[in-house]
C-alpha cells in the first residue's frame, strides 16, 4: 500500500503535506462509533444509495467523544481546529492498494466531507456546532451492508495511550477469533512492523522493546507471552550477532477468551438473525437496555420465538 499525502491550507495561507497520524486514527474510531452507536447511518439519495452511508454530526460532538475517553481531561483532547484539520486529512489522503493481479484500488478514508455553516460567523462555538457531512467510502459501506465486520472493545482501544497497544487490541480482537487458554497467537516482529506502520528502528531490538511494552500494557488481553529470537551475523564487521527477527507467542487471558466467545455468538446472530419488518436484523436484547426485568424477559422471549420464524424470501 502506498499513501499520497493530504495538502492542507494553513491559517497563514501556506500549504502543508500531511499524512494520517494518531489524531486521524482516533477520529476514524470516533466517527464509526458515532455512526453505529447513535444511529447516524442513513442511506444516500442517489442511485448508489445501497452502498452510500452518511454521518451528520458536529465538531463539538466529535470533540466531546474524544474528550470522554480521558475522563474529561484536557491532556489528550483536541481543539475544534485540530479536529477539522484531521477530518480534512482523512478526506484528502489517497491510499493506493495494488495486488499481484494488477488490480488497483485508490480511495480516501472519507469519501466526501462538507460543512454547513455561515462563514461570516467566526465564533468558536459556531464552528463547533456547524453540521458536518461525512460520507464513508464504499469499502466501509459495503462491509456494513454485508455484515462483514466484527465487534471490538471500543472503550479500551480508544483509551490506550500507546499506539502499538491499540494496534494489538484491534489485531487480536479481529484475528484471534478462536482464542482459548491452550492456544497462542503467533506473529513475527517483522509482520508487526510492516502491518502496524511503526517506524523501523536502526536496531531491531528497539522495535522489539516497543512491542513488549505494548503487550505488558494490555494485561486484560495478554496473560503472558514468549519471544523466540533469530539472529544473523553483524554486518559489515562479520563479528558478533544482531537480531534478525522474532516470533512472538501471545497467550490470552480468560476474560479475553470469554469476550471472543460472546463476539462469535454475536457474529453468528448477525448471520442467522431474522430480518424484521423494518429491514433490520433482530438481535438478542440486553438487560442493560431495559429499565424493568419483566420487559427484558418479554423481549428475550420474543427474540427466541423470532428465530424460529424463517425470514421472508
Amino acid at each position: 500500500m502506498t499513501l499520497a499525502p493530504a495538502y492542507i491550507e494553513q491559517p497563514d495561507g501556506t500549504i502543508r503535506a500531511e499524512f494520517p497520524g494518531v489524531k486521524e486514527e482516533l477520529l476514524e474510531l470516533v466517527l464509526i462509533k458515532l455512526a453505529m452507536d447513535k444511529g447516524y447511518f442513513t442511506e444516500g439519495k442517489d442511485e448508489r444509495a445501497s452502498d452510500s452511508f452518511v454521518l451528520f454530526t458536529t465538531i463539538h460532538q466529535i470533540a466531546e467523544e474524544l474528550k470522554r475517553r480521558t475522563g474529561g481531561g484536557r491532556s489528550r483532547s483536541y481543539s475544534y481546529a485540530q479536529i477539522r484539520e484531521g477530518l480534512q486529512v482523512l478526506a484528502k489522503t489517497k491510499m493506493h492498494l495494488a495486488s499481484e493481479d494488477d488490480d488497483d484500488l485508490i480511495f480516501s478514508p472519507i469519501a466526501d466531507l462538507g460543512t454547513f455553516t455561515d462563514k461570516s460567523r467566526k465564533h468558536h462555538a459556531d464552528i463547533g456546532n456547524a453540521t458536518i457531512y461525512i460520507r464513508f467510502n464504499a469499502l466501509i459501506s459495503q462491509a456494513v451492508l454485508s455484515r462483514s465486520w466484527r465487534q471490538i472493545n471500543y472503550e479500551r482501544i480508544i483509551g490506550c495511550e500507546i499506539f502499538l497497544a491499540r494496534w494489538f487490541r484491534k489485531q487480536l480482537g479481529l484475528r484471534f477469533v478462536q482464542a482459548a487458554p491452550n492456544k497462542a497467537y503467533n506473529i513475527k516482529l517483522s509482520t508487526v512492523i510492516e502491518s502496524s506502520g511503526v517506524t523501523l528502528c536502526a536496531r531491531l531490538s528497539d522495535n522489539l522493546k516497543q512491542v513488549e511494552q505494548a503487550l505488558v500494557s494490555i494485561p486484560d488481553i495478554v496473560a503472558r507471552y514468549t519471544v523466540e529470537k533469530t539472529f544473523t551475523v553483524h554486518q559489515p564487521t562479520g563479528r558478533g550477532r544482531v537480531l534478525a527477527d522474532a516470533m512472538i507467542l501471545i497467550r490470552p487471558t480468560n476474560s479475553f477468551v470469554a469476550e471472543q466467545i460472546k463476539t462469535n455468538m454475536h457474529a453468528h446472530d448477525l448471520d442467522e438473525g431474522v430480518v424484521t419488518e423494518q429491514g433490520t436484523v433482530m438481535l438478542e436484547p440486553r438487560q442493560s437496555d431495559f429499565t424493568g426485568f419483566l420487559d427484558y424477559q418479554q423481549a428475550k422471549t420474543a427474540y427466541k420465538r423470532g428465530h424460529k420464524i424463517k425470514p421472508a424470501e
